[in-house]
């Protein structure tokens, strides 16, 4: 069992390397919908049925999100550099410099982009109008705005201080299945109260 995962890792970091955008956009667009799954089906339980095409929309938007997060963490390593202290080294205030700096600037700069990108995109793959949408960001955007800061600046200080570059974005969906089984939740909670 345990060769069997070494390969399968082996065989994930060799097509990572040659694909890095396509594997993203895959792996976030499984892990996206698949965090509506466990929304429809553990979560909301049959209070409407399973809804196929609320979950094929999340796969869509977790689709083009993969890249974008990819893309976003090599531009911070860019420009923030990365941490060059060695796993031996004590906990310190100055390891986490450049990580804290990460996260400040992924939770104030890409954390409320991208909540607003997946509510409007969710918003116009529904077929909602520009009023549904008003309304959607005037209810739901604030609460789900501070459920992040609860958890991803925690997350992101992790991510950004022992996950190395190229698993990033895995890290993060892996975590964000949780997150995502809720936001699908969230983004649908309203759902009959807004005209349809």
């Amino acid at each position: 069992m345990r060769q069997a995962l070494s390969k399968l890792f082996s065989t994930y970091e060799k097509i990572l390397a040659q694909h890095p955008l396509k594997v993203q956009s895959l792996q976030t667009a499984i892990l996206l919908g698949a965090g509506d799954v466990i929304a429809q089906a553990f979560v909301e339980r049959d209070q409407k049925g399973y809804d196929i095409y609320r979950t094929l929309r999340f796969t869509l938007i977790g689709s083009a999100m993969g890249p974008s997060l990819y893309l976003w963490y090599s531009i911070l390593e860019r420009v923030v550099g990365k941490d060059t202290s060695s796993r031996g080294q004590k906990i310190t205030t100055f390891r986490f410099r450049k990580p804290l700096i990460k996260v400040v600037l992924d939770q104030v700069i890409v954390a409320p982009i991208f909540l607003t990108v997946l509510i409007t995109c969710n918003n116009i793959l529904e077929g909602k109008s520009i009023e549904d949408l008003k309304l959607r960001m005037k209810e739901d955007y604030p609460d789900i705005l501070i459920a992040n800061y609860k958890l991803w600046p925690a997350v992101q200080i992790i991510n950004f201080s022992f996950v190395p570059l190229q698993y990033r974005v895995l890290f993060i969906q892996t975590i964000a299945l949780i997150w995502n089984t809720y936001l699908a939740w969230r983004l649908n909670l309203n759902n009959t109260s807004i005209k349809q």
